[in-house]
C-alpha cells in the first residue's frame, strides 16, 4: 500500500467533486506545454486501478477513461488513457500529436487492486516512429509495444489529471503520483 496519502477518483466518496466527475486540473501554463521542450518530456505516475471492467459504457462499448491529458494548441496535446482488455486486466496506452502528426504506444498487463508506477518518454529527436519516440517503463521495464487508438485532443488547454472531463471520461481508482 502507499506510504502517503492518495486521491481515489470517480468512487463517489471523494470530497473533491465536479459536476460532471472528479479530476484534478491544472491552468494552462508554459512551463506544462511540452511544445517549450524541444527534447521531449517524461511522465512518471504510480496508480491502482479500481476495476479496469468499470472503463465499458453499459452497452458494452469502451470509454476513452483517460488517466490525463494536456492540450497545448490545435495540433499539439498528448493522453494517457487506461483501458479494459477483458476480464478485469487493463492497459495505459500514450497518444500524442506533435505538429499535427500522431504517435502511440501502449502497455498492457495490469490488474486491479495493484499498485503499478509507471513512466512514459516521449523524445521529439528520437526517429520519425512512435516505437523511437514513446517507451513505456513499469516497475522501471521498458515494456510498450505499438498502438492506434487514434488521439482526440482536449478542447481546453488546462492539464486534467484523472479525466478528460466528459461524462464517459473519467479513470477509476487511485492516483498516488503524477
Amino acid at each position: 500500500s502507499p506510504a502517503t496519502p492518495v486521491m481515489l477518483f470517480n468512487s463517489g466518496t471523494d470530497a473533491v467533486s465536479q459536476l460532471d466527475g472528479e479530476y484534478i486540473w491544472v491552468p494552462d501554463n508554459p512551463s506544462v506545454r511540452f511544445t517549450n521542450f524541444p527534447n521531449g518530456f517524461s511522465i512518471h505516475f504510480r496508480f491502482s486501478c479500481l476495476n479496469f471492467a468499470q472503463h465499458f459504457t453499459s452497452t458494452g462499448g469502451q470509454y476513452s477513461r483517460r488517466f490525463a491529458s494536456k492540450s497545448d494548441d490545435e495540433n499539439n496535446g498528448w493522453a494517457v488513457i487506461v483501458n479494459d482488455l477483458g476480464n478485469n486486466v487493463g492497459g495505459i496506452e500514450f497518444n500524442i500529436m506533435d505538429a499535427g502528426i500522431q504517435y502511440a504506444k501502449k502497455s498492457n498487463g495490469y490488474y486491479p487492486g495493484m499498485w503499478y508506477q509507471v513512466v512514459i518518454t516521449y523524445d521529439r529527436n528520437a526517429g520519425s516512429t512512435a516505437d523511437e519516440r514513446i517507451k513505456i517503463y513499469t516497475a522501471g521495464q521498458e515494456n510498450s509495444v505499438a498502438a492506434t487508438f487514434g488521439i482526440i485532443l482536449s478542447t481546453t488547454f488546462n492539464l486534467r489529471i484523472g479525466a478528460r472531463s466528459s461524462t464517459t471520461g473519467f479513470f477509476y481508482g487511485y492516483i498516488h503520483d503524477f
